[in-house]
């Protein structure tokens, strides 16, 4: 007997899921979007300046400069949150290994060897094929659908370790969060449900 699991973006009786990960307390952005492992120049880092060094027209001139910069950089901002929420996924999954992104080559992966705590750069193709099935559907997930999607995910327990079903559905609704596309999935697995039976089928009824 199968069981499917539908995930909406909006309140649907019986099948709603994402409205409660959306109505949830929403996590303050940092103002400087950009610092750190993008490149640019930490806030904490700057030159301060004394109060008295600033004129009301310096203040005004950067007053404008800065309003001007926050709206030009507030187009990474979702960027920047697929990005993270996509290492989280993936990173909490792999064991003694982390992806990286760089601007060159992109997705990185490093291993650190437990043992002699030495670090190696693994190509993507070396990684199991639970890993690859885990790194490739979290990528399509937040980076290649959009609002109006309806995903459909067969059997997503293939090739996925058990300790990572139970986190699977939680995930998901993180990616919905911040993509807004609605889902159901098709599963064997009552791992994959786990608390999540209020929104189940049993296709054996």
């Amino acid at each position: 007997n199968g069981s499917t699991i539908t995930v909406r973006s909006t309140r649907t009786p019986g099948l709603s899921i994402a409205h409660h990960a959306s109505s949830c307390a929403s996590v303050p952005k940092p103002n400087r979007r950009l610092s750190g492992e993008m490149g640019s120049t930490p806030v904490d880092d700057l030159p301060a300046l004394s109060s008295g060094s600033i004129t009301p027209n310096v203040a005004h001139v950067l007053t404008v400069y800065l309003e001007d910069a926050h709206t030009k950089l507030r187009i990474f901002d979702e960027i920047y949150d697929k990005i993270n929420l996509f290492k989280r996924i993936v990173n909490s999954k792999f064991r003694f290994k982390q992806i990286e992104i760089d601007k060159e080559k992109g997705i990185i992966v490093r291993d650190e060897n437990p043992r002699t705590k030495k670090i190696r750069e693994i190509p993507l193709e070396k990684l199991s094929s639970g890993e690859q099935h885990e790194l490739v559907l979290a990528y399509e997930l937040v980076f290649h659908t959009s609002e109006s999607s309806l995903i459909l995910i067969d059997e997503p327990e293939i090739s996925m370790h058990i300790a990572w079903q139970k986190k699977f559905v939680p995930d998901l609704l993180d990616i919905i969060r911040i993509t807004g596309f609605q889902a159901i999935i098709a599963t064997h697995s009552p791992q994959i449900i786990g608390e999540h039976w209020d929104i189940t089928i049993d296709l054996a009824e």
